[in-house]
C-alpha cells in the first residue's frame, strides 16, 4: 500500500514455506510512540508460526489475540487452546515469553465476532499480554483432524543484535525445523 506508516519488509515464497513480515506506526500518537510488527511463516501444510514484535520509547502494554468463531473451545492449559469440533480443528499455542523477566499469560474470554458488519456471533478470544519497552510474542498455530491435537515440541529464543531474530524450534516425530523470524523494523 501507499502508506508511509505501514511497510511490508519481507515476502518469501519457497517450495516448502511462505513467509511475510510487516510493521506499522499506527500507535505513534500514544506515549512512547509504540511500533508493532508481525512475521508469519507457513509450512504450506498445517503449521503457522507467528512472531509479534513491539517497541516503544516508554513502557507499554502489548497484547496479541486470536478469536475463534465458535464456543466449542478448550480451556487454556499451559498457553495452549484448541477448538473441539472433532474435524477441521485449530490449536493455538503461545510460547513462553522469550525476553528476560517478561511475564506473559494467556487469557480466554467470551467475545463476539463479526464476519458481516453489525452482525455479531458468539466466539472465544484468547489474548496474551506483556508490559515493557519491548515485547516479543511467539505463537504456533496448527490445524488437525480427528479430534486429537497434534503432539509437538516448540521453543523460542530471541537472538539480540541490531536486528533481533526470534528463532522458533519445532519438533514432531523426530523431525526438527527452526524458523527464523526477524523483527520487521
Amino acid at each position: 500500500p501507499d502508506n508511509a506508516g505501514f511497510k511490508v519488509t519481507a515476502w518469501e515464497i519457497a517450495d516448502d514455506h511462505l513467509m511475510i513480515s510487516a510493521f506499522h506506526r499506527g500507535y505513534e500518537g500514544l506515549p512512547g510512540k509504540p511500533r508493532v510488527g508481525r512475521c508469519l511463516w507457513y509450512d504450506r501444510a498445517d503449521t503457522l508460526v507467528i512472531a509479534d514484535w513491539g517497541r516503544s520509547e516508554e513502557e507499554h502494554d502489548y497484547t496479541v489475540s486470536f478469536t475463534f468463531p465458535t464456543m466449542q473451545v478448550s480451556p487454556v492449559c499451559d498457553g495452549e487452546i484448541c477448538t473441539l469440533h472433532g474435524d477441521g480443528d485449530v490449536l493455538v499455542r503461545a510460547l513462553p515469553a522469550p525476553l528476560p523477566a517478561r511475564q506473559q499469560r494467556a487469557v480466554r474470554e467470551e467475545r463476539p465476532w463479526t464476519l458481516v458488519y453489525g452482525v455479531q456471533k458468539p466466539g472465544i478470544r484468547v489474548a496474551m499480554s506483556q508490559r515493557g519497552q519491548e515485547a516479543v510474542f511467539a505463537t504456533v498455530i496448527r490445524t488437525y483432524a480427528g479430534g486429537q491435537p497434534p503432539r509437538f515440541d516448540a521453543a523460542v529464543e530471541v537472538l539480540a543484535g541490531t536486528q533481533p531474530v526470534a528463532c522458533v524450534r519445532l519438533k514432531q516425530g523426530g523431525v526438527e525445523t527452526t524458523v527464523r523470524l526477524e523483527r520487521p523494523f
